[in-house]
């Protein structure tokens, strides 16, 4: 998972929203939807109390 990037872009959305592209925000997450997905899952999975 490209970390960096994905801090940058959670600022720029957080921050700048104004000025994030549709096409380009909408292609990152057709691109990476389903990593940050499996991600995200296999972190729930390690930190779960199950």
């Amino acid at each position: 998972m490209p970390w960096h990037a994905m801090r940058t872009i959670g600022d720029k959305l957080r921050h700048e929203y104004q000025r994030v592209c549709e096409v380009l925000l909408w292609g990152i997450v057709d691109v990476y939807a389903d990593l940050l997905k499996t991600t995200i899952e296999d972190m729930l999975d390690k930190h779960s109390d199950g």
